[in-house]
């Protein structure tokens, strides 16, 4: 994914405010512009090894503590 996501940063596909976004809207975003599924196939065809592929999570919208209280990120202003 990291390839085809700065492929889709260089081309102006997708901006920074996107990441901004929840995971569907930007995978929306670049289906809009082509098929992400075969290009993750062609990536995996030209002996990409997935096995030492890693999930990794994001998170958007953390949870923060002040004060001794938990808030969102986005309740801060």
């Amino acid at each position: 994914m990291k390839i085809i996501v700065k492929d889709c940063l260089q081309k102006g596909i997708i901006t920074e405010a996107d990441f901004f976004m929840d995971d569907f809207y930007l995978l929306e975003k670049m289906n809009s512009a082509f098929n992400v599924g075969e290009r993750i196939d062609r990536i995996k065809n030209n002996g990409l090894n997935t096995e030492k592929i890693k999930m990794k999570s994001r998170v958007v919208d953390p949870e923060v503590l002040v004060n001794k209280r938990v808030m969102k990120l986005s309740e801060l202003s």
